[in-house]
This record gives structure tokens, sequence and C-alpha cells, in this order.
């Protein structure tokens, strides 16, 4: 099991046309992951802080379910393209705690 205080997961950030950050799963969400991104936000530092956010909230309805959280399946590098960023994503289940019951 992994160590809930201290989640990581590979994900990729790349700015849309209109200039929003997309922060985007495709490993933890393979059909839809390289396509929509788990977060939004107008600058690069918000969209990652909502990520860290919304990661928590999505790992937590995987543990609702009663299903194990997802191995950290690395992303291969070679498969982004120019303008898409490679990072890991922490994030804890503590700071939502509250929120996520």
């Amino acid at each position: 099991m992994a160590n809930p205080d201290k989640l990581i997961y590979p994900a990729f950030i790349q700015q849309d046309e209109e200039g929003i950050f997309g922060v985007y799963f495709p490993t933890l969400f393979p059909e839809s992951g390289w396509d929509v991104p788990l977060t939004r936000g107008e600058t690069k530092w918000k969209a990652i802080q909502d990520a860290k956010k919304d990661l928590a909230y999505a790992l937590a309805g995987i543990l609702y379910d009663n299903e194990e959280l997802p191995e950290p399946i690395p992303i291969h590098r070679d498969g982004l393209s120019e303008g898409m960023e490679f990072m890991e994503i922490e994030t804890s289940f503590e700071p939502y705690t509250e929120e996520i019951q």
C-alpha cells in the first residue's frame, strides 16, 4: 500500500492556444489522460497547485470505491512532444481530509 501521506504521480503540463495550462496524468488515467487535463489554470503555478488537490480527490475516490491505489507508472519521455513539460505531482490526503469526507 502506498503511503497516503506522500503520493507522487508522473504528469505533464502543457499550455493551450488560449494560454491556459493543463496538467495531464496519462499513466494514471490511460483512457483519457493524454487528451484531457485533470486540472487547468491560468498560470503554471495555479495549475500545479490545483493538480495537487484534484489528484488527492481522484485518489480518494479510487479508495472510496474499495480499489487499490494505482502504482505510479512512469511516463516515457519520448512520448512527450514539444510543449509538454514532464513533472511529478506530489500530494497528500491530509490537507484535504475534511473536504474529501
